[in-house]
């Protein structure tokens, strides 16, 4: 049932022309910390998580991409996560 709901809320949120946010252990950092490196309000900011992690987080990546710009971002610990990559322009955007 939360499946559903949840697959529902993002079908609304892409169809709005809102950010889609993948929730992940460390996605919320991720958006925070690409809010600032994107130079981007983190409301627009999409964060997708693109390999797992440890049982402690650790070594999880996302990339984040937002007002035109990417950047991929690596879980380092439970309360940080990193740059991995350089601030790029979205291919297209």
């Amino acid at each position: 049932m939360m499946y559903r709901v949840l697959l529902a809320a993002a079908l609304l949120a892409s169809q709005s022309g809102c950010a889609l946010f993948v929730w992940a252990p460390g996605g919320p950092m991720v958006q925070q910390r690409a809010s600032i490196d994107l130079a981007c309000p983190k409301g627009k900011i999409d964060v997708e998580m693109l390999s797992g992690h440890n049982e402690r987080g650790q070594g999880a990546t996302f990339a984040a991409r937002g007002c035109g710009k990417q950047a991929i971002y690596i879980r380092v610990d439970s309360t940080a996560v990193h740059l991995d990559s350089a601030v790029t322009q979205v291919p297209g955007g």
